[in-house]
């Protein structure tokens, strides 16, 4: 019997949720067959990896996953980005087992995080947190 999945930590949702390539002629393909889902975890995963340049094992530690769950998610992700781009697919960003840090708790170094003091209001902000900078 498999472990139930455990919820893995976001530091936000992205702000752009779809990208649609265009055909000639500027039309963009929005058939429902040639859709990628990212879900919000893998979106997390590419984010803190690709562009922030993490490691999986501080990735696993940020989210509240294992390593080996990070390296998973990370090669599923960039799969799909692959065939989206390859195949001229549009690409949506939803969904997910995930819940977007409050900046409060364990799983958040207070101290450390981004919009701490932009946010005067920390129980009503969404803060975005730093691995381990």
């Amino acid at each position: 019997m498999a472990r139930p999945t455990r919820s893995r930590k976001i530091c936000r949702e992205p702000q752009y949720k779809e990208f649609a390539p265009t055909q000639n002629g500027g039309e963009k393909n929005t058939e429902e067959k040639d859709k990628v889902t990212l879900s919000l975890d893998e979106y997390e995963v590419i984010r803190m990896v690709d562009l922030r340049g993490v490691t999986h094992e501080q990735c696993a530690a940020h989210m509240g996953i294992s390593r080996t769950t990070v390296t998973e998610i990370y090669e599923g992700a960039r799969r799909k980005i692959a065939d989206m781009i390859v195949n001229g697919k549009s690409l949506h960003i939803e969904g997910g087992n995930c819940f977007v840090c409050n900046g409060r708790g364990g799983a958040c170094n207070n101290d450390k995080c981004i919009e701490q003091k932009a946010c005067p209001d920390r129980d009503k902000c969404v803060s975005l947190c730093r691995v381990d900078e």
